[in-house]
Formats: C-alpha cells, structure tokens, sequence
C-alpha cells in the first residue's frame, strides 16, 4: 500500500450526502466501479430503489455502447487506475450524466487525480464536498469549480 494513502471508512455522513445526491437526480441507471463491502452501492441504492445498478471493479468490463446516468467511482485507487476508469467511462455519459468521485483528499496521489478531472475538457462543472467530488458534463454550461463544506 502507498505510505502517502489514508485508509477511508465509508461513515455515516458519506452515506447521507450519496444518498441526498443520488436521491436528487434521481438516475434510471447507476454504474459503480470498484466495491467497498457493498456500502456505496447500498447507499446507492437506498436512494434509488427503482434504478437499474451495475456493480463491477474495474472499469474495463464495461460495454462501450453502455450509457449511464450515474457513475461512482468508489475506493482510493490509483491515478492511473482512476483516470484510465474516467477516460473509459467517458464513452457512456450523456449531457445528463454524472459521475460521484469518492475519497478525492485520501491521498496526495487521489487529490492529483482530482485536480486532472476537473480541467478534462468534457467536464463543465466540478462540486467538491471534500467526502467526494461531483463532476458534471452539462454542454450547455460554463466551466465552474464549486467547493462547498458540508
């Protein structure tokens, strides 16, 4: 294990923000890569019963002809393995589409990757909660950064 990673505990707070937000917009489908315990999908699914939700652990059993409304990246992998996962998820999106960054202050290594999928040029709008970040890829809206404390 990286010396510079946290180990991260799915808490409470974690769950209820996942679930605020996934309750909020509301997705028909839900694709979360890399497992906890099942914890983020629980949630996710708490917040969505009637949503179609794919659970895999990596990124490359996805379908390129997938489309998702939701996608969570959950676990503090690596850079490469979380951008690999984000460039490959990119094919699935829609203007609709979000994507729910997990643990993005775990590590030097997580807050880097961070930083990167906010300046990707399909992102438009970034919110970042500190438990994770909300990427969004609204064509219609300007680039913004949004950190809130919650």
């Amino acid at each position: 294990m990286n010396p510079d990673k946290k180990a991260t505990k799915f808490t409470s707070k974690k769950a209820k923000l996942l679930i605020k937000v996934t309750h909020y917009f509301n997705p028909a489908t839900i694709l979360e890569i890399g497992t906890s315990l099942g914890l983020g999908a629980s949630a996710l699914k708490i917040a969505a019963p009637n949503s179609m939700m794919t659970t895999v652990e990596s990124s490359s059993k996805i379908a390129k002809d997938n489309q998702f409304d939701l996608i969570y990246f959950n676990g503090s992998t690596t850079k490469q393995t979380t951008l690999t996962a984000f460039e490959r998820c990119l094919s699935t999106i829609r203007n609709e589409t979000l994507f729910i960054v997990n643990d993005i202050y775990a590590s030097k290594e997580t807050l880097e990757t961070w930083a990167i999928i906010k300046q990707h040029p399909k992102v438009s709008v970034t919110v970042d909660v500190f438990y994770c970040g909300i990427v969004f890829f609204r064509t219609e809206q300007e680039k913004e950064h949004f950190k809130i404390r919650i």
